[in-house]
C-alpha cells in the first residue's frame, strides 16, 4: 500500500515537512522494489538512499529541536537512534540474504515495517514537535 502525504502530518516547519514528504517517497520506492521481483536487485541502492536521507533528516530535525530548546529533545533523539539501528539491521539482513532471494512474506514484512516505522514516528513523536514549533 502506497503511503500518501496528508496535511495532518505537517509539523509546521518547511524543511522538516519537505524531508518527511521525501522520506515517504523513498519508503514507497523501497516497497515497490520489494514487491517487484525483477527490481529487487535495486534494493541495496534504494535502502542506501533511505538510510542516507534518514541520517540527513534526523540531523536537521535535531538541530531545529536544539535551536528552539525543545523539551523532549533527549527522548526524540533516542527514538532517532533506535530507528537508525533498526534500519541498519534491516540493511544487514538484506545484504546477507542476497538480491531477489526474499519470499513474498519477507517482502511484505519489511515493507510493513518501514511504513509503520515512518508513520509511528511522525504521529507519535513529530506531532509533539509540531506543538513546540507552532504553539498548536
Amino acid at each position: 500500500m502506497t503511503l500518501i502525504w496528508r496535511k495532518q502530518l505537517e509539523i509546521g516547519d518547511e524543511a522538516i515537512d519537505t524531508d518527511h514528504k521525501y522520506l515517504i517517497c523513498l519508503i514507497n520506492t523501497v516497497e515497490l522494489t520489494l514487491r517487484t521481483p525483477q527490481n529487487r536487485e535495486l534494493l541495496p541502492t534504494t535502502l542506501a538512499q533511505l538510510e542516507e536521507y534518514t541520517h540527513t533528516h534526523f540531523e536537521r530535525e535535531e538541530s531545529i529541536m536544539l535551536a528552539i530548546r525543545y523539551s523532549r529533545y533527549d527522548q526524540h533523539k533516542i527514538q532517532h537512534q533506535l530507528l537508525l539501528k533498526e534500519l541498519a539491521a534491516i540493511q544487514k539482513k538484506i545484504e546477507a540474504k542476497g538480491d531477489g532471494e526474499f519470499t513474498e512474506e519477507e517482502c511484505t514484512a519489511i515493507a510493513t515495517l518501514f511504513r509503520h516505522w515512518l508513520l509511528d514516528h511522525l504521529v507519535k513523536e513529530d506531532t509533539q514537535l509540531r506543538a513546540a514549533l507552532t504553539g498548536k
